[in-house]
């Protein structure tokens, strides 16, 4: 739907979730339940990067998830992905 809305707007339309659901739909997780974030489970991130020194990708880890700290923050697979997908896109700008 929201690439149909991007074409009749003639706006760009980079397709990152069709490739975040591919990734993670052949990484074979098991599934993890969405949770609403809550200022103690920031806090918790910021505590583990800043006093632990773990990364993005060990609380990942941990959490059982493939792409994401949390289901929304990437860690450097998700952002490498998010990458990617601009990157196909830059050269199509300057044709």
């Amino acid at each position: 739907m929201i690439a149909e809305v991007a074409a009749a707007n003639d706006v760009a339309y980079l397709p990152l979730h069709e490739r975040q659901v591919e990734e993670v739909r052949l990484a074979d997780p098991p599934p993890i339940p969405y949770r609403e974030p809550t200022p103690a489970a920031g806090l918790g991130v910021v505590l583990r990067t800043a006093v632990l020194r773990q990364s993005l990708d060990t609380i990942s880890r941990r959490r059982g998830l493939v792409r994401t700290t949390d289901h929304i923050h990437q860690n450097s697979r998700g952002a490498a992905l998010i990458a990617e997908v601009i990157d196909a896109w830059l050269p199509t700008r300057s044709a």
